[in-house]
């Protein structure tokens, strides 16, 4: 047509924005220009390619064919839309998925509301334009609603002839056929099942053709590839594309690493944040942050479903039917991720997963631990479906708390038994759900809930040593929303961190609670108070709590609770009498047989050797075989507890015979493993190695730490009262003993290391 070349450069931008689809309104903000200003350059490229008639619709068109129809030369892209800014992702994922559409005919790019699906497609586009003779070639369907505007959108893009039968689907397939091309199709979710019958429909019927599509979920084709679009890593790219768009050089990469990651990396977030960085201070940007949702985007020329994150989201969100919004919804309650069982108890049935995954409102990994796979929602999105789930949230919390406290009442039940290293697992990968059902259950001031969860994940918690777990249980004693469990777990945490006064206190008020606990229930708190109890020096009120221990060994229902309570009941440190010691041993022995546990066997192992010394069994020679039988059992039953025990045991036992050559390995790997309460009873040994080497400095400050709130003895066989009597004959050891009352525990563990 004649005029193209005469085209000024605005008007070859406006002209390509109507080949685009746009509005003039849309083009007006693309271009940053009036609206009058838009309506000028049509009237102007109208007459400058010879386009007359009315109305407005049909010049329109015609100079849209007129553009789209002009010689490009071989492999010209037909009108892809001009680059948006610069590419934000790793070139190798342009890489990745222009070799995915090399290898198949149909490649949809998945990925929630602005994570980069379009940027991605027009990159992939350019990446492999010359091996198409006819083109690359651009359709977007964000305008249209239905099945007669998504083919009507493809004929004036492509620039098909008029079918004679006004067939415009017959018009695209005719202007497709024997046509080497690729369409990139950007936009279809909410226009799903017409945007795969044109794919269908040009596949099967051009062989020529390939195509790339944009989409929140599938389009459900036969043959079709998907290529989920990820967020950006963060800490990496993240904090490079905010770099770039501040337009500064120096910035703190700490602020910038909060703010990529408070946005979940997601590109469109990352953009609406680094807009501000050019013109505000970090600190200002990442404080806007706390309303992300609706933090609106500054270039006003995109999509306006990208002009705030909450439009992003909304645009997939009102595509779902009713059902599954409430599900995603009630998803706002959930932390760190969540599984199947989850989901299920608290949102809604598989089905709707299913269909929330395809719509890119919640990930998956297929990858996680053990056979669960792990669904989640970014921040961003967990905070859309908070807004959305309204005043219902406190009636979906108690559904949540139910169930995670069921999770991990049950996990607590399997703790001890052959499925220790999957219950640990457990407890990791839901940690973040437990902590959310904590404070749900401290702040409706649920006493049962709070001791099934806090109790329930005790033991996990203290060989892990997750110190807000000990948060959490002297929180809720402080706030009164505590019972048996809490208070025995708050007992011992006071005791690791030499808090002795406080850990009396709940111990006392554990045991005071009791009585309001099924007998049954209140065994595991017992065990727990008991062993504080002998820890704190209070011999006499533990074994006030034996006969009730007796009780649960013989009769409690779960087997493996049995055998917790025998193993206490079997250690020389509460039971003194060597009588019932034997008795409880040959008790838990045969109860070990019977479970087949390689940790319980590990344990019991364990514990046995202490009938070998009794019977005369030199210490060296039992020293040496728990090295090499027992220890090597109980790592290689995963089960860091059992570990410790056998470490401190071995340096015990050496060390009665003189030899302190294995004390530095063992506070090494005791450290190493977190288990502070062998590590301290180790020190004891240390401390008597101290003074038989005559470093009374070395002593003193570490009796200082160990004595520390005037705490008594833990052990009816330690050395500190012959170290107290020694070091009172030196005239310094005030100064000694007060310099290791000041410590905490990291420079005790230093002070040790660097002393043995």
């Amino acid at each position: 047509m004649p005029g193209l070349h005469r085209l000024t450069p605005r008007e070859n931008d406006v002209l390509g924005a109507m080949a685009d689809g746009l509005s003039n309104d849309a083009i007006a903000r693309k271009l940053h220009l009036a609206g009058k200003t838009i309506e000028s350059v049509i009237r102007s490229i109208f007459i400058k390619l010879d386009i007359s008639g009315s109305p407005d619709e049909n010049r329109r068109v015609l100079a849209v064919r007129a553009f789209l129809d002009a010689p490009r030369g071989g492999g010209a892209i037909g009108r892809l839309p001009q680059r948006l800014g610069e590419y934000i992702n790793e070139s190798t994922v342009v890489s990745s998925a222009a070799a995915a559409v090399a290898t198949g005919r149909l490649l949809t790019l998945t990925g929630p509301g602005g994570v980069g699906k379009t940027r991605l497609a027009i990159e992939v586009a350019r990446s492999v334009e010359r091996a198409w003779a006819d083109g690359v070639w651009f359709l977007d369907l964000s305008v249209v609603r239905d099945r007669v505007g998504v083919v009507s959108v493809a004929a004036a893009a492509l620039g098909a002839p008029a079918n004679p039968r006004g067939d415009a689907l017959g018009a695209v397939i005719g202007w497709c056929s024997g046509r080497d091309a690729l369409i990139v199709i950007d936009n279809c979710e909410h226009v799903l099942s017409a945007a795969a019958e044109l794919v269908n429909a040009v596949l099967a019927q051009c062989p020529g053709l390939a195509v790339i599509a944009t989409s929140r979920q599938p389009l459900g084709c036969a043959g079709e590839r998907t290529f989920p679009v990820a967020s950006l890593d963060p800490t990496t790219r993240g904090v490079e594309l905010l770099q770039h768009c501040a337009q500064r050089t120096v910035l703190e990469r700490d602020v910038l690493e909060r703010i990529a990651i408070a946005v979940d990396g997601l590109p469109l977030a990352l953009l609406l944040a680094g807009s501000r960085l050019s013109t505000l201070p970090p600190e200002a940007v990442e404080a806007q942050l706390r309303d992300q949702l609706h933090l609106r985007n500054r270039d006003a020329s995109g999509p306006a479903r990208h002009l705030t994150l909450a439009a992003a989201f909304d645009w997939s969100y009102r595509l779902l039917p009713d059902e599954s919004r409430v599900a995603f919804a009630r998803c706002a309650v959930f932390a760190g991720g969540f599984d199947l069982r989850a989901f299920e108890a608290v949102a809604g049935s598989a089905e709707l997963l299913s269909m929330l995954v395809d719509s890119s409102l919640i990930g998956v990994d297929r990858a996680a631990v053990g056979t669960a796979w792990r669904y989640s929602v970014s921040e961003t999105g967990r905070r859309f479906a908070e807004e959305r789930l309204g005043a219902h949230i406190d009636a979906v919390r108690r559904v949540y708390l139910a169930h995670f406290r069921g999770r991990a009442a049950e996990w607590l039940q399997r703790w001890p038994s052959a499925q220790h290293a999957e219950v640990d697992a457990a407890f990791d990968i839901e940690w973040a759900n437990l902590r959310a059902a904590t404070v749900f259950a401290i702040e409706a001031g649920d006493v049962a809930a709070v001791d099934d969860i806090i109790g329930g994940s005790f033991p996990f918690a203290q060989h892990r040593v997750r110190d807000e777990h000990r948060e959490w249980s002297a929180g809720a004693c402080v706030l009164g929303v505590a019972g048996p469990a809490t208070f025995a777990a708050a007992a011992n945490w006071a005791l690791l961190e030499g808090d002795f006064g406080g850990a009396a206190t709940y111990a006392q008020r554990g045991i005071a609670a009791c009585p309001s606990v099924d007998a049954d229930e209140a065994v595991l708190p017992v065990q727990r108070l008991a062993f504080a109890l002998v820890s704190l020096g209070r011999r006499v009120e533990a074994v006030a709590l034996v006969p009730r221990l007796c009780a649960a060994a013989a009769n409690h229902p779960d087997p493996f609770v049995r055998w917790s309570t025998l193993l206490l009941l079997a250690n020389g440190r509460l039971a003194l009498d060597n009588e019932h010691m034997v008795e409880h041993l040959a008790a838990l022995a045969e109860l070990t047989a019977q479970l087949s546990s390689p940790v319980l066997q590990a344990r019991c192992a364990l514990l046995l050797v202490q009938l070998d010394l009794m019977q005369g069994e030199s210490f060296e020679s039992v020293a040496v075989r728990v090295e090499r039988d027992i220890a090597p059992l109980a790592r290689a039953a995963g089960s860091p507890e059992t570990e410790g025990w056998c470490l401190s045991t071995i340096a015990m036992l050496r060390a009665a015979t003189g030899d302190d050559s294995s004390l530095r390995a063992t506070i090494e790997r005791l450290h190493e493993l977190r288990y502070w309460a062998m590590l301290w009873m180790t020190a004891d040994l240390a401390l008597a190695a101290f003074v038989r080497r005559g470093d009374y400095r070395a002593a003193g400050c570490l009796l200082g730490f160990l004595d520390r709130d005037g705490h008594p003895d833990t052990d009816p066989f330690s050395p500190r009262p012959e170290v107290r009597a020694m070091l009172a004959e030196q005239a310094e050891s005030g100064v000694w003993v007060a310099e290791g009352v000041g410590w905490d525990s990291q420079q005790a563990v230093a002070f040790l290391l660097a002393h043995c």
